[in-house]
């Protein structure tokens, strides 16, 4: 490992463990919160790449299990207060990358969140917003390998790269008796600043925006049956150099489902329904310009007693592919089970499942694909005070192409990692 990448890790452990001056200052008129966060990594597969079959004549520029040390440190500061609305929460927190061996991977994150949330009367209401900037690089890797890139897409290393993400959501609900009412409207918009050349791991720009409305009838205090619709519109560029061929669409979806406690110790939250969509003229024509498909999004949390919490989280939507062709089915699911191990301890396994499926929307001449990852994680954390937390993990990703001839698209991925944080 270069000795080089702990110097910053250093840095952050000395302000970490040292007694923190702002707690001696007294407690200022508005809750001023800062962090600061350690980490040492060693990810052994950056590049998501087993090997396989190259394209004739070509050469690899994605290195086939290409292991890296990865420090990174983080500092960041919060401000809450009291807005005319409610509560109102300003962030903005910074955390810097570094990879032995593999320059080129070294990004910074920049990350921005305000919230709000509020009530008065019947009414109740929220919204967030968060913004992250990726100083990255500009270029994505090569990958040459027959099936193209790694299974569904590659998200570690497409998150490395130049973009700007910004999601933001709100609601309000209004109580009556028997029920409720809501009015919601989300947003994420992916403007990634990739460049773009042949056979390279090219990414385009995707966008969703949605509004609607919400009614729900009590089941019994506590638990009510809902049912509501959104509307909105995906949006995906063009790939250059082909210029008038994406797949934006316009959406409604129907949903159906519960949002309550079924008991005590269970919590459910679920939505389900046809997703229906309307193409643009820049889809071609021979795919179709309406398709539906099923739209599920599902928070379940059950906790049998003080120590221990299971939760099951869960989204299946249609969802435009970042390489500007077509849309995949995308289902992610994740299992997750934290105990308490006494007054410092606690221990979490997770279980994670993705699935991604473009072989009905997949563009005329274009070779389809369905890919499966499925990650497994074990993370210990240690308190050491109220403010400073410590924690190590291993999580082992294995990624495979189930469609024949796309050796390209499997990979076997294990990261072991250390860290420390805290909040003053």
């Amino acid at each position: 490992m270069d000795t080089r990448l702990l110097a910053p890790v250093g840095l952050v452990l000395a302000a970490l463990l040292a007694p923190p001056a702002l707690a001696a200052a007294g407690a200022p008129p508005a809750s001023v919160h800062v962090e600061a966060a350690a980490r040492v990594t060693y990810d052994a597969n950056v590049f998501l790449q087993d090997g396989g079959a190259l394209v004739s004549g070509a050469a690899a520029t994605a290195p086939v299990r290409a292991g890296a040390w990865v420090a990174s440190a983080a500092a960041g500061a919060s401000w809450t207060g009291t807005a005319p609305l409610g509560r109102f929460e300003l962030g903005y927190r910074a955390e810097v990358f570094r990879f032995s061996g593999l320059a080129g991977e070294n990004h910074d994150d920049h990350r921005v969140r305000a919230a709000l949330a509020g009530a008065g009367g019947t009414a109740s209401w929220d919204v967030a917003l968060n913004a992250l900037w990726t100083n990255g690089a500009h270029l994505a890797p090569l990958y040459n390998i027959v099936g193209g890139g790694p299974a569904i897409g590659g998200e570690p290393v497409r998150a490395r790269r130049a973009q700007t993400v910004i999601k933001g959501s709100a609601r309000a609900t209004w109580a009556q008796d028997g029920g409720w009412w809501r009015v919601l409207a989300a947003g994420l918009d992916q403007d990634f600043h990739t460049g773009f050349a042949s056979g390279c791991a090219a990414y385009v720009d995707r966008a969703e925006y949605t509004a609607g409305a919400e009614f729900a009838r009590d089941l019994r205090p506590g638990l009510a049956w809902v049912a509501g619709v959104r509307a909105g519109r995906q949006i995906q560029a063009d790939r250059p150099p082909t210029a008038g061929l994406n797949s934006t669409s316009d959406l409604v979806r129907v949903v159906a489902g519960v949002e309550g406690k079924l008991s005590p110790q269970w919590k459910v939250d679920l939505r389900a329904g046809p997703d229906f969509r309307s193409f643009t003229d820049a889809q071609p024509a021979a795919l179709g310009r309406h398709r539906t498909a099923p739209y599920v999004e599902a928070s379940v949390g059950w906790t049998p007693d003080a120590a221990d919490a299971v939760a099951l989280t869960g989204l299946h939507r249609l969802w435009p592919a970042s390489s500007g062709r077509g849309v995949y089915e995308d289902s992610t699911w994740e299992l997750g089970w934290k105990r308490r191990l006494g007054a410092q301890w606690s221990a979490r396994v997770a279980e994670r499942f993705a699935d991604g499926d473009n072989h009905r929307d997949a563009y005329p001449g274009t070779k389809p694909w369905h890919d499966q990852i499925l990650t497994t994680t074990c993370a210990l954390e240690y308190r050491w005070s109220k403010a400073v937390l410590l924690d190590a993990s291993i999580a082992r990703e294995a990624g495979e192409g189930l469609l024949p001839n796309t050796p390209g698209r499997a990979f076997t991925r294990v990261l072991c990692s250390v860290g420390v944080s805290g909040t003053w």
